[in-house]
C-alpha cells in the first residue's frame, strides 16, 4: 500500500472513530435499553408537584416503571422535611405501589403475596412505581406521580430560599418541561444546569430542555418571605439569604463552564487529530515520486540479505517476522551452510559449514547447535527435548530458553536496521500522546473531587482517551507514514514492491522455464523474506520444474513444531480468597444542594 492509501485509510478510521463517538450517541436508535422520551412537571404555591414521565422501553423483560428519591418518601405528612405520595396514574394492569423512607411497602392496587414479595425484594426504599408481573411490551408507556412537598427553606429579615432537586441519578430525559407556579413571591431563578430555556406563561415559570443520563436536574429561586405563608415547610433562619444564593450560583456556574468546556475541548480533539495527522504526513511525511514499472522480474539489490528485505522492504521498516528466519535458513541450505531435509513432523537439519556469516545468520547456526548433537538436530530430538520439558522443572528450564530464542528469531524489530534507511516519523507521535494521556487523567482527578460535575468531567475523560487511541491507531501505521526514507532508498522501496507483484503473478512466472533454474532459487529466497514463497513454489509446481527447495516451502511451519508447540512442566498453586434517606441532606445553596434527587427509571 503507497503513502496515499496509507494516510486515507488512516484518516477514514480516525476521522470515522470520531464521527462514531460523537455523533451516533445522539441518535435515537442508541437509547439503550429505555429512556424517558418526556418528562413534565407543575410545581404548585402550595407545595404540590406533579410528575408526568413517558417511559419509552425498547427491551423486553422489563416489570416496574418507577421513580425513587434520595430524600424521604412517605405516605403521610411528616414533622421534618419530606416528600408526601398522594397519588399514582398508571397504565391498566399494572400494580402502583410506594416504598417509603423506613422500608414500608404498600399497593394500590390488588396484588398477590407472591407479587408483594417481588416488589418488596426489588423496591428501593423512597421508591413508587407500576409493576406489571408479565413483563411490559416494547413501547411508551405514561405514569404520573402526585406529591405534596414539604421542603426545606432558608430565610433572613428580607429573602426566603428554595431549592428543589427533581433528579440526580435517573435515565436519559429526552424532553423536559418543568414548570412553577409564581404568585409574585419569586425574585430569581436559578436552573442546574443554566442551560435550561426560561419562558413564562401566565403566572408560571417554565423551563425546557433535556437532562442527560444522571445528570443533575434542580431548580434553585430566591423568594420574597411571602412564600413561607404559601409553603409549609421546614424553615430554617440563616445570615444573608441573597449572598448566600447568589454566590454559590456563581461557583456552580463556574465548575459549569469549566467542565463543559473541558467536555468540548476533549471532543473537538477528536476531530482535530485526524487533521493534525493529515498536516504532519503533508509536512513531514509526503515523500518525491518516482517512476517505477507496475512489476519487476530481477531482484533489485541482490547484495541485501533476506532478513535485512523482510524487515526494511516486506511490511512496516523496522519490523521482522518468522519469514525472515525461513528465508535465512533457505538461503543457508543453498549456499551449502545448512542441510534441511524436511520429515514426517519436523525436519532434520545439519550444519555444514558455519564460515562468513552475518551476524544474525550466526545466531541461527548457534540455535541450531544449541539444540542439536554434533551438529544434527532431527524431529525426534526435537521431540525428546518437548517430552523432557514436560516432565521434569530442569527440562522446562530448557525448552523454554530453547522456544525464546526461536521466538526472538523469528519476531522482533531492528530499529538500528531501519535508521540506516529511514527517519522515524513515530516520535512525532508521543508528545501529542503524552498530552492527551495527561489530559485523561487530569478529568478522572476532577471527576474525583468534583460534587455537582463529575459525570460531565468522566465524558471528557472519555472523549480523551479517544484521541489518544487515535494516535495510537497512527503508530500502527509504518514509521514512514510521518518520517522519511533517506537517500535513494525509496526508489528501492518501491522497486522491491514491484519485484513482490511480478513473483505474486502466473501470467509473469510462466514465462521461465527449468533452465533458470538458479534464479528460481534466489527467487524462492526473496519471495519467501517478502511473504510470497508459497506462490513461487505453487507456479514452479505448475510449470513442472523439478527443484527440490521449492517442496520445503510449504514445510516452514513444521520444521520446529515438536519444540514451537511444547508445553511445559509447571506446578499449580491454589489461593482463595442504594437505599437513602432525607438524613441531613437538602436545604443547602447553590448546585447539588437541593432537596430531592433520585429520578425516573426502569427495571
Amino acid at each position: 500500500m503507497n503513502e496515499r492509501n496509507q494516510i486515507g485509510l488512516l484518516l477514514i478510521i480516525t476521522l470515522g472513530l470520531a464521527i462514531a463517538i460523537n455523533i451516533v450517541p445522539v441518535l435515537d436508535s442508541f437509547e439503550g435499553d429505555a429512556v424517558v422520551s418526556d418528562y413534565s412537571a407543575v410545581f404548585y404555591s402550595d407545595g404540590t408537584l406533579e410528575e408526568t414521565f413517558t417511559y419509552r422501553i425498547n427491551v423486553e423483560g422489563k416489570r416496574f416503571l418507577f421513580r425513587f428519591w434520595e430524600d424521604r418518601l412517605s405516605t403521610i405528612q411528616l414533622p421534618s422535611a419530606n416528600i408526601m405520595l398522594v397519588d399514582i396514574e398508571a397504565p391498566q394492569g399494572t400494580i402502583r405501589y410506594v416504598k417509603t423512607y423506613s422500608g414500608q411497602l404498600s399497593t394500590l392496587d390488588d396484588s398477590t403475596a407472591d407479587t408483594h414479595y417481588q416488589i418488596d425484594r426489588l423496591a428501593y426504599d423512597n421508591e413508587a412505581g407500576a409493576f406489571k408481573p408479565g413483563g411490559y411490551e416494547i413501547g411508551e408507556y405514561t405514569v404520573k406521580y402526585t406529591y405534596l412537598i414539604k421542603p426545606p427553606l432558608e430565610y433572613d429579615d428580607e429573602y426566603a430560599h428554595l431549592n428543589l432537586k427533581l433528579a440526580t441519578e435517573h435515565l436519559p430525559y429526552k424532553k423536559v418541561r418543568v414548570a412553577f407556579e409564581n404568585p409574585g413571591y419569586i425574585l430569581n431563578s436559578y436552573p442546574h444546569p443554566p442551560t435550561l430555556r426560561r419562558a413564562t406563561d401566565g403566572n408560571m415559570i417554565v423551563f425546557t430542555g433535556s437532562s442527560g443520563e444522571d445528570e443533575l436536574l434542580e431548580f434553585e429561586f430566591l423568594m420574597t418571605k411571602d412564600a413561607l405563608t404559601a409553603l409549609d415547610g421546614v424553615e430554617r433562619q440563616v445570615e444573608n439569604v441573597k449572598g448566600l444564593t447568589v454566590d454559590a450560583n456563581r461557583w456552580y456556574s463556574l465548575e459549569f463552564l469549566a467542565a463543559t468546556g473541558f467536555l468540548w475541548v476533549a471532543r473537538l480533539a477528536g476531530f482535530a487529530v485526524p487533521i493534525w495527522l493529515y498536516r504532519l504526513w503533508s509536512r513531514e511525511g509526503k515523500e518525491r515520486e518516482y517512476l517505477v514499472p507496475k512489476t519487476l522480474s530481477f531482484i533489485p539489490h541482490e547484495g541485501r540479505t533476506p532478513r535485512i528485505v523482510n524487515i526494511v522492504f516486506k511490511n512496516s521498516v523496522s519490523d521482522y517476522d518468522e519469514d525472515a528466519f525461513y528465508a535465512t535458513m533457505l538461503n543457508l541450505h543453498l549456499r551449502d551452510k545448512l542441510k534441511v531435509t524436511p520429515e514426517e513432523n519436523g525436519a532434520r537439519v545439519e550444519i555444514l559449514n558455519d564460515k562468513g556469516l552475518d551476524v544474525y545468520e550466526n545466531k541461527i547456526i548457534d540455535f541450531i547447535r544449541s539444540i542439536s548433537s554434533d551438529g544434527v538436530i532431527t524431529p525426534k530430538d526435537m521431540k525428546r527435548i518437548a517430552d523432557n520439558g514436560k516432565d521434569s522443572e530442569s527440562g522446562a528450564k530448557r525448552l523454554i530458553g530453547i522456544q525464546s530464542k526461536y521466538n526472538g528469531l523469528t519476531g522482533g524489530s531492528d530499529d538500528s536496521v531501519a535508521n540506516e534507511f529511514t527517519v522515524n516519523g513515530h516520535e512525532k507521535l508521543f508528545l501529542p500522546a503524552i498530552v492527551c494521556f495527561v489530559y485523561a487523567m487530569a478529568m478522572i482527578g476532577l471527576y474525583t473531587f468534583s460534587l455537582l460535575m463529575e459525570w460531565t468531567f468522566l465524558r471528557a475523560a472519555g472523549y480523551a482517551v479517544v484521541s489518544l487511541i487515535q494516535i495510537i491507531i497512527a503508530f500502527v501505521f509504518p514509521s514512514t507514514l510521518f518520517g522519511y526514507w533517506k537517500d535513494d532508498n525509496l526508489r528501492e522501496k518501491l522497486q522491491w514492491d514491484a519485484f513482490k507483484r511480478h513473483l505474486s503473478d502466473f501470467s509473469k512466472l510462466d514465462r521461465y522455464g527449468p533452465e533458470d533454474i538458479n534464479m528460481w532459487g534466489s527467487w524462492l529466497v526473496y519471495g519467501t523474506a517478502l511473504g510470497v514463497g508459497d506462490k513461487v513454489a505453487k507456479a514452479m509446481g505448475m510449470l513442472e520444474i523439478d527443484y527440490a527447495p521449492m517442496r520445503m516451502v510449504n514445510t516452514y511451519p513444521y520444521w520446529f513444531m515438536p519444540i514451537t508447540n511444547a508445553h511445559t512442566y509447571h506446578s499449580s498453586v491454589r489461593s482463595g480468597g442504594r437505599g437513602g434517606g432525607f438524613g441531613g441532606g437538602g436545604g443547602g445553596f447553590g448546585g447539588g444542594g437541593g432537596s430531592g434527587g433520585g429520578g425516573g427509571g426502569v427495571r
